[in-house]
């Protein structure tokens, strides 16, 4: 897929996350925010024309960074932007063909990262 196509892509799904966000959540959206997004929007569709495989990184998804992203937001002053991204980069994962690295073959490597990612979160939001 070409470049211009990606960030047409971005656009579309920026404005879904969006929508979706303030429907389902009632959550708006402020001037920062957005333009968060459609950033965030336009790597993602990037990196995701790149082998993960060709740069040793096919065990990770999206929603591991989504977890650090959350994870971070607690302690770094742009937490917004990250909260963001985590959110952003969860439903990304889920709107993929094999989400989760369902029916990959490193299926069980990715479960666990995930898992200790998400103990991690929640006791950074507990205890912290």
């Amino acid at each position: 897929m070409k470049i211009h196509s990606r960030i047409i892509l971005a656009v579309f799904l920026t404005v879904i996350v969006h929508v979706f966000l303030y429907t389902v959540f009632n959550v708006s959206i402020g001037l920062f925010t957005f333009p968060t997004m459609f950033i965030i929007a336009v790597i993602d569709f990037i990196w995701y024309g790149f082998s993960k495989t060709e740069l040793g990184l096919d065990v990770l998804e999206h929603y591991h960074w989504a977890l650090l992203a959350l994870i971070f937001s607690k302690f770094l002053p742009l937490g917004c932007a990250l909260r963001t991204l985590g959110i952003y980069l969860l439903i990304s994962e889920m709107l993929q063909t094999h989400p989760f690295a369902i029916e990959s073959t490193h299926f069980w490597q990715s479960t666990v990262i995930g898992i200790v990612l998400t103990l991690l979160l929640a006791l950074s939001y507990i205890y912290l």
